[in-house]
Parts: C-alpha cells; structure tokens; sequence
C-alpha cells in the first residue's frame, strides 16, 4: 500500500512539473493577446479556479483589464463627490456612453494596472451622470431624445409650455379631470388639450454637456426643438404687433405675443423704438392639440330687390322697404395646434333678430346695380389681422377667413366691377364701384378675379380667392374703401367689426 501511495505521489508530481508549465505557457500566449489594449498587461499568473475579472472597452476597443471592480466603483464615488455632487445632489456617476464592461472568468492573473485605467478615465473625462431622458416618439419610432437633470425640471418646463396655449386655470381643472363648467357668453372657452406625440420619461446617464439643468434650458427645447437660428425684428416708430407679423411670415398679434411674452403683455400696449421682437413662430417637436367652443354673434345680412317700376325717372331709385341685418347666435367646436387656429365648425346656431330685405324701385332700363349703403364683409368667418391705421400709412383692414386660409373672397355689397389688375403691392386686386359713392378694393388676391370689368355683382358674391400675391407674407385679403375717391375706415362706417380683432 505503501509503494502504491509513492507511486501516485510520483506520478501527480511529474504531472505538475510537465503539464502545468505548458498550461501557464498556453495561458499566457491567450492572455496577451487578449490584453492588447491601452494598456499593455502582463500575464503574471494562473489559477486553477477562475477569479472575475473585468474588461473595460471603449468603442469596441480593449482599454484594459481591471482587476478589483470594488476600485472602479470608489473612483466614480470620489470623482462625483468632488466635481458633481454640488449641482447634481442625489445622483451617481458612470463610465462614459461609449464605454462597457464586461465580466469574465479567468484562469490568467493579470499585472494590475487599475490605478493607470483610472487614470486614462480622467484624461478622457469618461463619465456619464444619472439623469432623466425624455424620448419623442411617434407611429414612426423615435425621432428625438433629451436629457434633464430631473423629472420635475421637465414637468416644470411642460407646464409653462402648455401654459402658452391654455391659461393656467384651465389647465388645473384639465390635470385633475373636472368637470368644465359650459359657456354661457360670448367668446371662447378651452374644453381640452393632448400631446399628439408619445413622450416617455426614463432613468438614463448622459455626460454633463449633454444635460438640460434647469426650466428655461428645457422650455427653449419645447418651444424650438434643436432651432437656433431665431429670428429677430427691431421696431421703429409706429410698430404694433400686428403690422411687424403682417410684414414677417403672416404671423398675427396673437401669435407674436406668444413668442414673445416676456417683453409683451398685451397685443395693444404701445412697442418702444428698438425693441428686439421673436419673429420665429413655434418650431416645437411637440403638437399641442388646444379644442375649443365658441358662441359668436353674427350678422344676417339683408337681401336687396330691385324692380322696375315705370312711376321711377329714368336712372333714379327709390327704396320701398329699407332692409334691417337681422342677427343669431352661432356655436363652434374649434382646433387649435401649437396656438394656430386649423380647424373649426358650426355646431348650432339660434336666430336671434330676423332679418328684413331690402326693397328698391328703379327706373325702367337703369341696368345699374346700386349699393345697399350697409356692408358684409369681405370673407366668410371673418377675422381682422391688422385694423385700419394699425401701422403708419396703412388705410386699409386685413381679413382672414378663421376657418379656411384660402376660402372666397366676397363682394361686401351690390355694385358694378370697375377694374382688376396686378400692382406690386396689392398683387391681384378687384375693384367695385357702387354707384352710391363708395368704391371697394380687394388685394392679394390668389389668382385674377375671373369678373370681366363692367360685372355687375350683388353682395356676397364670390368674387376671387384669398391668397398671397404682391407684398404679402400671408394668405389674407387687404380691404380697401373710398367715399368719393378719399379713404375712409370701413369699420367705422359701414361695417360692425367689434370682436373681429385677436
């Protein structure tokens, strides 16, 4: 029993002397070329019961081989408490996005080179700090992402954001799902809002250039996205919301008040000369859809007849029945994206005065079409952009058609067409003489009127399309009045503007 034991022991010792030498040959040949990195580590061991190690790459690049994690994570620790712990309290470090580890089990001891692998960390500044991502997603995927400090900072910033849109009593009675209380006047009311887009918040790291730190940072972003070319308009005298938006992209006063609400409170407040105005309207990544009611009052225009009556001379008229707008009530449901009004319709309506045509009695073989003496206006769901007088110089008042940005344009009242042309200001224009001392013009027309000159048209008819042409920036059609030949304000005359303006 005894030989046996000696012969094993011989037999296990010879093993060791011949086999474990090639084994640690063979190691070492894997390790080196496993440890080509950065550094350069030597194999300076092996053992038979493999110990965790930790390869750390960059870019799929070996940069080394570290052999107590334990140091790694104390390096993070310190280099956060003494560069980031002041501005980001509560948070962590980690190696840089472009980075990883990966845990391995080895037979082969490595030459330790932490300290220079935390070394290299500092010199590349390879760190990435806990944060907040904010991902933008649609049916498409994904198509933008930022970083914050916090949740609450982007919440914050969100608020203020829709707050643009839908004032912030609204907003609170939305957020905790309360009932809105009904219109019972008019104008308009908020009844709900949604972010058409996906937005998720998630736990992420992000190097510190990377990160949005406070409510202003993230606001910009949701009101520009990744625009930094914003641009800017400086008043001179005269200036008013409403003609620095005519003459920049169409905006509106409303609109221009939006972006610009930290040095304008009120689209009438006077503007001082040099006042630097954001003429970039909303670019955000986001659209906030804002539904609305609104209950207007609108006129009923009258109708005129005319009738030949033998009893009347030649040429001359008589009114029979003076004709009296009636009026009624309308209910809209409207849509509002990123405050720009892009959609509306009439819900109801209720009559509230009855109208009374106008009768009138000509003279046999007149064959002229005489005004009414009392205006419509010039678009269907008329809306005034810029009001007469609401720049130096400027005698005529823009409409717009709320619901449809290229819609008819309208005759205001009966008349004979007197000319149509093109003029580098007024692009397509129409004119309408109406025999009664009035003579209207329309400007920026689409494309020319199709009305021959000598037309005779009767109120509310369509007359051309609203568009853009000659010095415009914006579809909108520029209404121009004359009584005998000298300018005049329409909405001080003839038509009832009150409450057209926003």
């Amino acid at each position: 029993m005894k030989n046996l034991i000696a012969v094993a022991t011989c037999l296990l010792f010879a093993i060791v002397i011949v086999i474990v030498p090639s084994f640690l040959d063979s190691y070492s040949q894997v390790g080196l070329q496993e440890s080509m990195g950065v550094f350069h580590q030597d194999v300076v061991g092996v053992s038979v019961v493999g110990q965790p190690v930790y390869k750390l790459y960059e870019d799929d690049k070996l940069v080394g081989i570290i052999d107590d994690k334990r140091v790694l994570d104390q390096h993070l620790d310190d280099i956060y408490q003494d560069k980031y712990a002041s501005m980001f309290s509560d948070s962590h470090l980690n190696i840089g996005k472009n980075m990883y580890l990966v845990e391995e089990l080895s037979h082969v001891v490595y030459q330790d080179v932490d300290d220079q692998i935390m070394d290299y960390l500092d010199q590349q500044n390879a760190y990435t700090i806990a944060c907040k991502a904010i991902s933008f997603s649609d049916q498409q995927g994904e198509y933008a992402r930022i970083f914050v400090k916090s949740k609450e900072i982007y919440e914050n910033a969100l608020q203020k954001y829709l707050g643009y849109f839908v004032d912030e009593d609204t907003l609170q009675v939305i957020n905790n799902h309360k009932r809105m209380s009904d219109l019972t006047g008019y104008g308009d009311m908020t009844v709900g809002y949604k972010i058409n887009e996906n937005i998720q918040i998630s736990d992420a790291y992000a190097s510190e250039d990377e990160i949005k730190m406070d409510e202003e940072s993230v606001l910009r972003y949701l009101s520009y996205g990744d625009n930094e070319n914003l641009e800017y308009y400086t008043t001179v005298e005269g200036d008013t919301l409403a003609s620095i938006g005519l003459h920049n992209y169409g905006l509106t006063a409303s609109q221009l008040l939006l972006i610009n609400q930290d040095i304008v409170t009120d689209i009438s407040m006077p503007l001082p000369v040099g006042t630097k105005i954001c003429i970039t309207y909303f670019t955000s990544p986001i659209d906030v859809y804002v539904y609305k009611q609104s209950l207007r009052k609108e006129d009923i225009f009258y109708d005129t007849s005319i009738v030949e009556d033998s009893t009347v001379p030649q040429g001359q008229t008589i009114i029979r029945q003076a004709g009296a707008n009636g009026s009624k009530n309308v209910f809209y449901d409207e849509t509002w994206v990123n405050g720009v009004l892009e959609d509306g319709k009439e819900i109801s309506s209720v009559i509230t005065a009855n109208k009374q045509d106008e009768l009138i009695a000509s003279g046999s073989g007149s064959g002229v079409a005489i005004g009414t003496g009392s205006f419509a206006y010039p678009t269907d769901n008329p809306q005034i952009i810029c009001n007469y007088g609401c720049y130096a110089g400027f005698e005529s008042v823009d409409f717009i058609n709320r619901y449809n940005r290229w819609g008819n344009i309208l005759a205001v009242d009966n008349g004979e067409i007197s000319e149509k042309g093109y003029d580098d200001e007024l692009g397509y224009y129409i004119m309408i003489d109406h025999h009664n001392g009035y003579t209207s013009i329309y400007g920026h027309l689409f494309v020319a009127s199709p009305l021959e000159v000598g037309t005779n048209v009767k109120k509310g008819d369509v007359i051309g399309m609203i568009g853009m042409s000659g010095a415009a920036t914006g579809p909108h059609v520029t209404f121009h009045l004359l009584q005998n030949g000298e300018s005049i304000n329409a909405c001080q005359v003839l038509m009832n503007c009150e409450g057209l303006s926003r």
